[in-house]
């Protein structure tokens, strides 16, 4: 068996468990000394104990891995997920520069509004390597039009980019105009290969 400090991969599933910050702290502080891991997937479906600083302390633990090239967190139906959890993902995100595939899935998080689709834009403008990214904020009816083309203007500054995939489904104030916008600027990508923007 091999030691756990030479991990590349990880898959676990916490769906519909009780799990709570107290265990993610726990879990990120081991995280934080797998220096090999490349690839982590996540899915906290429906934990409805999973809140803002558990979410941090992932985050955080991510500043660590030095070689991590693909994050795979799905958080669908986690309502504690706020603005605040993004900005603080966000952040602890922000140098990962080798990373080149992306996962996120915030469906029904209906807290989460612009400034928080504002601060994971933020977060990801140095990520020139990425090529495949997914954000799923199905649900989420209380981002409009502004949150929409902040991420797209952040998007198309990533020219390494060949997958796309923003699904707004169920975000009644999202305009088509904005939605057709965001996917006519990410096809000009050089890269490009495939643009979603869900209805």
């Amino acid at each position: 068996m091999k030691p756990l400090v030479s991990l590349k991969s990880i898959k676990l599933c916490f769906s519909r468990s009780k799990i709570s910050h107290i265990a993610l702290e726990t879990f990120a502080q081991t995280l934080k000394n797998l220096p090999l891991l490349q690839s982590l997937y996540l899915d906290f479906a429906d934990c409805s104990k999973v809140e803002n600083k558990g979410f941090d302390y992932l985050g955080q633990a991510l500043k660590n891995l030095p070689l991590i090239r693909e994050i795979h967190f799905n958080l669908i139906a986690c309502p504690k997920i706020n603005n605040i959890g993004l900005l603080k993902f966000a952040q602890a995100i922000e140098n990962l520069t080798s990373l080149q595939s992306l996962f996120l899935s915030f469906g029904w998080c209906r807290k989460i509004k612009n400034e928080g689709i504002d601060s994971l834009a933020q977060g990801l403008k140095n990520m020139k390597a990425l090529r495949n990214i997914h954000l799923i904020f199905l649900g989420c009816g209380q981002i409009t039009d502004p949150g929409v083309h902040q991420l797209g203007q952040v998007l198309k500054e990533l020219v390494s980019l060949e997958d796309v995939n923003l699904n707004f489904g169920m975000c009644d104030q999202i305009t088509m105009t904005a939605r057709n916008d965001v996917r006519e600027i990410l096809r000009t990508l050089p890269c490009i290969k495939t643009v979603t923007v869900s209805k």
